[in-house]
Parts: structure tokens; sequence; C-alpha cells
């Protein structure tokens, strides 16, 4: 496996594990999961510790291994990711876009796959250009507002960003106010049902009964030549989003995989 592809492990299971992590859980869990051996665990924690993305905690004597949010980082092409209070990195504004987050940011801070891919699938939608883009976002269950915000910052025109959770509601308005976005972002807790208005490019990171269930709305809302990103899925479901989305007339136009997940982008058929 190559050093990347364990490094994007390490963070993954930092940013998901629902307890502190010591070196030493790290390397059973990349050994188990991955077949990575001791040493090349530590080749990755170190890069990753020099390059800012990784912090060693000190608590009761132990130490434990922390995602830092003080640097930003790179996820994509053209996104970089940067804590509220981090400098701009150095390649900043040469053709790459700084999306600001709120420090502590719990929905969605781009450390799970599943919000990398998506954001990955935006910045290779909006550089082909391939929405004439003066268009309009609808983010479903937007949670930090992460990829309405990429869109708005890579071209789109405006987006709207919905969620139940009102914590979520205020953590999105909270990254749109940080990226100077608020005027072309709007966050609601609107049912799909409740709205009108054609949208060319869809975000859905969701699970895969969520998806089901909402696939005949977004096919309705999803304007003629737009795109839906789909998120949010592990590779064994695949196929069960595929003929949920065939039946609304959704098909894919290309998709992207990580560790197990997938995010998917679909056009509608003629």
């Amino acid at each position: 496996m190559a050093p990347s592809q364990i490094e994007a492990y390490l963070v993954n299971r930092l940013g998901t594990s629902c307890r502190r992590l010591t070196f030493i859980d790290l390397v059973r869990a990349a050994r188990r999961d991955i077949a990575a051996d001791r040493q090349a665990v530590a080749d990755a924690v170190g890069n990753l510790l020099a390059g800012g993305s990784l912090v060693y905690v000190q608590q009761l004597g132990r130490t434990f291994l922390e995602i830092s949010y003080l640097h930003g980082r790179n996820i994509s092409t053209r996104i970089s990711l940067i804590p509220e209070t981090a400098q701009p990195l150095p390649d900043q504004g040469k053709g790459r876009v700084g999306l600001r987050l709120s420090v502590g940011a719990s929905f969605g801070a781009g450390d799970h796959p599943t919000t990398r891919l998506a954001l990955q699938a935006i910045d290779e939608i909006t550089a082909a250009d391939a929405l004439g883009f003066a268009a309009r976002v609808l983010d479903v269950g937007t949670g930090s507002g992460i990829l309405a915000i990429a869109a708005l910052l890579l071209g789109a025109a405006s987006a709207l960003g919905l969620d139940i959770d009102p914590s979520a509601l205020w953590e999105a308005k909270q990254n749109a106010r940080i990226n100077g976005l608020q005027d072309r972002m709007r966050v609601v807790d609107t049912p799909l049902e409740n709205l009108n208005p054609a949208f060319e490019l869809i975000l859905a990171n969701l699970r895969l009964p969520t998806l089901v269930r909402l696939a005949p709305q977004l096919s309705r809302l999803l304007a003629d030549g737009g795109r839906l990103v789909v998120s949010g899925l592990r590779l064994s479901e695949r196929e069960t989003l595929l003929r949920a989305l065939a039946v609304v007339r959704l098909v894919p136009v290309r998709e992207n995989s990580e560790q197990g997940w997938v995010a998917m982008v679909f056009g509608r058929t003629a």
C-alpha cells in the first residue's frame, strides 16, 4: 500500500474513532485493516506530524495522537480546508481556494472519506465547467455547509443548505459567514417536497436508506443538464443506489472511491 494511502487511513481512523488512540492502537488497527506493518505506520505518522495534520496530546501520563485543526490541508486539486484562525497555505491563490471552517467543526470537517470524495467530485465538475456556472446549488443534509461552500468558492452563483439539526444549521451559517458567503448561501430546515426551483448542482452526502427514500425528490429538483453528487455510500451499497436512481431516470457519469466508500455523480437520462 502506498504511503499516502496509509496516511489517509490513519487520518480517517482518528477522525471517526469514538475514543482517543495511541500510536500502538493505530499500529494494531492498521495491521488488521490494511496489512500495514509497524514501520510503515511509523513513517506515515511521522509525515503527518511533520506536515501538521496530526499532533501528540498528553493526558494523565499517556500520549495520544489527534487530528490537528491548527493547519490547513489540501483536499483536492483546487480545494484547501483551513481552520478559521490558521494562516493561508503557501499555494493559496494559485488556482486554489481556501475553505475556512470554524474551529471544532463537528458536522463534516473533511476528515471522513465521504466528505473528501464529495469535495473532489465538486472540484472535478466545476473545473470542467459542465454546468455553465451560474449554477444554483442544493446541499441536502448540509451539516457544516462544507460542500455548498466549496461549490460557491469554485464559482456557483447561490446555494441552499438543508438540515433538520439546529446545531448543524447554526454551524453552516457560521461557516458561510467566515467565508464571506452569507449573501449567497441560505441555510434552512425546509422539507425537500416544499422546494420548487430546479438546481443545477445537488449535493447529498447521506446514508443509503435516506438516499433511496429521497430519490424521487432529488430527481424532481435536478435541472436538465444538472448534476447530482452522492456520497455516504459503502461500495457494497452501490448497486442498490444505482437501481433506485435508475427508476427516477438518473444515471452515473463518474465515480470515485476511498477506503470502502464511494461517491458518484449522476445526470438525467434523455
